[in-house]
């Protein structure tokens, strides 16, 4: 001990001086760093985001994000993001992504199907010039909608990976699920189309028109046919197994609650079964993560959403049940735990999880490698990226026929891809300046008979003189397109 007392007054004598002692002498003024001092305490912008934090020594550190999707470019920025994926990955065959993204009017195969690299700038015009796309786009113009460009670049980064082709859900569900890039700012009285739109009260839309106006939140046992027709703060749209109900309190705790209705316990409770009756049920604090749970009673922490960040399934080796996520690890426990979604291939059943990832399949309750082409194979589940399960007798995996391939159906070829009549792969979508015989339908416009030959144009603005609704941007033609409802003034 004697000999660490020279060091340790060392340090200490270090120390005093770092702080500004004279230890007995004049003192000595050490400047103040200031908060500017250190490096930013800010985190990581999400992809498609640089860093614009500044620092000022009055308020100190200020965190923000520059992205390069905005208002204006938002469809063709998503357009690009989405059609990289395709080409790369597969189009959409999940059931929790929209099935039709990336793929022509008519999809070849209801399975995952890689969209041709030939086809980019058609895949881009398809969805960037989406009538969907165009009106969440003119409600952020319009100012019925805020627009957060960090939440969305953050969205887009975990839905559309540029460097992956497996998704975890679980991360999803925090990023695009619940946290929102899209803010209601349309007060009382203004015209909205949705219900997403309207600050402090829901969108009245009759239900002969594309739009209607907002309306403020229903009182307390007033008639409803939805949760955002009552304040979300504190009701509900109590409804049990009828299709209209009322505006009613968020049942208290161990209160008598239907599973069908998410929202009826509030937000930090849920309706967990407690009796035989599967849609019957008491709402209770939700179990997390681990903790020990009974199948089909839905016990496990979630928000009051369709899919369920928790769920309760078996653990590993058989010792009873635990709450888990939603998707499992590479090599995980996967389709013997609780249900999460109805199956659309069986009316009378639905899917369990936990589930796979995109990489992965489910063989025996096991996250199994999806296969390479030329593997045996029983289902296009089993296959990879742009590969399905075929062939006559033994069945492989084999990829999709790429443009001027040889094809005996549309199923044979790539998604963008149909087998023309001289039985190849070609275009099933025409960009604008290209011809639109019968059967090919328009990328990015509509088809112009008006010349020698039918040719596809872009959609005309609001004004332009006009032969059909198809025509119109906004869908209506009335000698001249009209402008809709939903769109800018």
């Amino acid at each position: 001990m004697k000999r660490l007392l020279p060091v340790a007054f060392l340090s200490l004598a270090m120390f005093a001086l770092a702080q500004g002692c004279n230890c007995g002498g004049k003192p000595v003024d050490m400047p103040d760093a200031g908060p500017c001092a250190g490096p930013s305490p800010c985190g990581a912008c999400p992809s498609g985001c640089t860093s614009a934090d500044s620092c000022d020594a009055a308020t100190g550190w200020q965190c923000s994000c520059s992205c390069t999707v905005n208002t204006t470019n938002l469809c063709d920025e998503y357009a690009k993001r989405a059609c990289d994926f395709f080409i790369r990955c597969h189009a959409e065959d999940s059931l929790f992504f929209d099935p039709t993204e990336g793929r022509a009017p008519s999809p070849p195969t209801p399975g995952g199907n890689q969209v041709a690299a030939t086809e980019r700038a058609r895949c881009e015009a398809a969805l960037a010039t989406s009538q969907r796309c165009a009106e969440v786009q003119e409600s952020f113009k319009a100012n019925r909608t805020r627009f957060d460009p960090v939440a969305y670049s953050a969205c887009q980064a975990a839905l559309y990976p540029a460097d992956s082709c497996t998704r975890d859900l679980n991360v999803l569900q925090d990023l695009c699920l619940k946290t929102s890039f899209v803010k209601a700012n349309a007060a009382g009285g203004q015209t909205c189309q949705s219900d997403r739109e309207c600050l402090d009260g829901w969108c009245d839309v009759p239900s002969s028109a594309s739009c209607g106006v907002c309306r403020p939140y229903f009182a307390t046992g007033t008639t409803c046919s939805r949760d955002a027709q009552c304040n979300p703060a504190s009701q509900f749209c109590s409804k049990g197994t009828q299709s209209t109900g009322t505006c009613a309190a968020f049942r208290a705790e161990a209160q008598s609650c239907y599973l069908t209705e998410l929202s009826s316990c509030g937000p930090d409770r849920q309706c967990v079964v407690t009796g035989i009756i599967a849609f019957t049920g008491k709402c209770q604090a939700g179990l997390n993560e681990g903790a020990a749970c009974t199948q089909g009673k839905y016990a496990c922490k979630r928000s009051n959403r369709a899919l369920p960040e928790l769920l309760c399934a078996p653990q590993a080796g058989g010792s009873g049940s635990v709450c888990v996520k939603l998707q499992s690890p590479p090599g995980g426990p996967c389709g013997n735990g609780e249900l999460v979604v109805p199956d659309p291939n069986n009316p009378n059943g639905g899917i369990s999880g936990p589930l796979c990832p995109e990489s992965q399949y489910c063989a025996n309750h096991v996250c199994t490698p999806r296969k390479a082409a030329g593997a045996a194979c029983a289902a296009d589940a089993e296959c990879g990226d742009g590969l399905r399960c075929t062939g006559s007798g033994a069945t492989t995996c084999q990829p999709y026929a790429e443009a001027g391939a040889a094809c005996a159906s549309t199923a044979d070829c790539k998604n963008l891809l149909a087998c023309g009549g001289a039985t190849t792969c070609a275009a099933d979508l025409a960009l604008n300046g290209e011809p639109c015989p019968s059967g090919v339908a328009c990328a990015g416009g509509f088809c112009d008979a008006s010349g020698a030959a039918p040719t596809c144009a872009p959609f005309k603005a609001a004004g332009v003189t006009c032969g059909a609704d198809s025509e119109c941007r906004s869908g209506t033609c009335a000698v001249t397109c009209q402008t809709a409802c939903w769109q800018a003034p």
